[in-house]
């Protein structure tokens, strides 16, 4: 009974302070909830951009020895993320996921074949000019589906926190950027470990931080309430 009163109290109490952070930050008036005032971040350790031309997107990520890393995302000219991830809070061991649209390829490679087969047909018969026009109609259907093959298919790369199994970023690697994406990794891990060097050998204040970073994460509307309150559980259970 006293451990579970004592683990709601905790709670308790780290609602109270989140509730009077985000009324001082209304009161303020700030229109940006993620920023990381208490820490200058002056040296770039990396930088990466990568482009989704297919949907229309741009990400660029900043490496700070400090600890930090920004991600910023535009969908054509409009910034629609802008936040910072507090490394030494996440986990150093990233997941991945393949989608490898193998029935849209081969969907386009039997397009392909048909309209070799039309080509071929429309030499060798009276019908040209039907041929000619189901060639143009199959080359046509054939590069939209292969289109749409390169658009399904890519390798995501998902980075959780430590404590609380929260995903706070994903990598895609499209066509045009798995390379760029497979780069990111290993320097992303490495600033993580280096980060988490730095995380104090309490670990009762370790979880307090990890949990207040949780709630700024989700002020931030990089994770979701009910991610955050799911995290945040996992993490009071280890109090106990």
């Amino acid at each position: 009974m006293s451990t579970q009163a004592s683990a709601a109290e905790i709670e308790q109490s780290f609602h109270d302070l989140e509730s009077q952070a985000s009324a001082e930050h209304v009161s303020m008036g700030s229109s940006e909830p993620d920023i990381t005032s208490a820490v200058e971040l002056n040296n770039v350790r990396s930088h990466f951009k990568i482009s989704n031309r297919m949907r229309g997107t741009q990400f660029s990520y900043v490496l700070y020895d400090e600890g930090y890393l920004k991600v910023r995302k535009r969908k054509g000219k409009e910034l629609v993320e802008d936040h910072y991830l507090a490394l030494r809070f996440m986990s150093d061991t990233p997941r991945i996921s393949r989608i490898f649209a193998k029935r849209t390829l081969f969907a386009a490679l039997a397009l392909v074949g048909a309209c070799l087969l039309s080509v071929l047909l429309g030499t060798v018969t009276p019908w040209g000019d039907v041929f000619r026009t189901a060639t143009i109609l199959l080359g046509t259907g054939a590069t939209i589906t292969f289109m749409l093959f390169l658009y399904r298919s890519h390798e995501r790369t998902h980075f959780f926190t430590a404590n609380g199994n929260c995903e706070v970023l994903r990598l895609m690697g499209s066509v045009e950027s798995y390379r760029t994406c497979r780069a990111m990794v290993p320097n992303i891990v490495q600033a993580i470990r280096d980060a988490k060097a730095t995380n104090p050998d309490d670990r009762s204040m370790y979880l307090r931080e990890s949990m207040h970073e949780h709630y700024r994460l989700q002020r931030a509307n990089v994770i979701s309430k009910e991610a955050c309150g799911i995290s945040t559980r996992k993490i009071l259970a280890e109090f106990q």
